[in-house]
């Protein structure tokens, strides 16, 4: 969840990091991801969407 990796300069050529367009507000399409064990980067996220990750038993580093 950086930045300057490059997938986001594919998905959304123009953007310059300053605004919200990449944030995660939700996590309800976690269902959809059943095999995922480990989040990094997870300080980008909110207390609450962590709680979430840590209740499905996924480690968020």
């Amino acid at each position: 969840m950086d930045g300057g990796n490059q997938v986001y300069q594919e998905c959304a050529p123009v953007w310059d990091g300053e605004d919200d367009l990449f944030d995660v507000a939700s996590l309800d399409d976690l269902v959809l991801l059943p095999n995922l064990r480990r989040v990094l980067g997870s300080e980008f996220l909110g207390p609450e969407l962590r709680s979430v990750l840590s209740a499905c038993g996924i480690v968020a580093d």
